[in-house]
């Protein structure tokens, strides 16, 4: 069974040198943020946990922001087609709802073409 260590002892040098930006750029506080690990982007955050009086638990997650976008870019095509038929809606929705009470600006054309052909 895995157990907590301090990331003085880590055997990853990106957790220690995630650990040094994050206390040196953001002096510890709870915070997520990209940082630049051997040419590669990185994404990083630290949230404490509180517990008993006075004591404070660090989380810590560090990931490669590769791994980030695959997951982004299947749902692409997904929120494009529902962003796509929402426009679609908002522009044929006011066309009915403006078809359907047939006000007096829509029967202008009929007025119109009535009183031509009665003179």
């Amino acid at each position: 069974m895995p157990t907590l260590q301090p990331v003085a002892e880590s055997a990853s040098p990106h957790v220690k040198q995630a650990v040094a930006k994050w206390q040196a750029d953001r002096k510890g506080r709870s915070d997520r943020f990209r940082l630049t690990l051997e040419d590669e982007t990185w994404w990083a955050g630290f949230t404490p946990f509180e517990f008993g009086s006075g004591h404070r638990f660090w989380i810590g997650v560090l990931l490669p922001e590769a791994d980030l976008i695959p997951a982004a870019g299947q749902y692409q095509a997904l929120i494009a087609g529902v962003g796509l038929l929402a426009l679609l809606a908002a522009a044929l929705l006011p066309l009915r709802l403006a078809a359907g009470s047939r006000g007096p600006w829509l029967n202008w054309p009929r007025k119109a073409s009535a009183s031509l052909r009665s003179t």
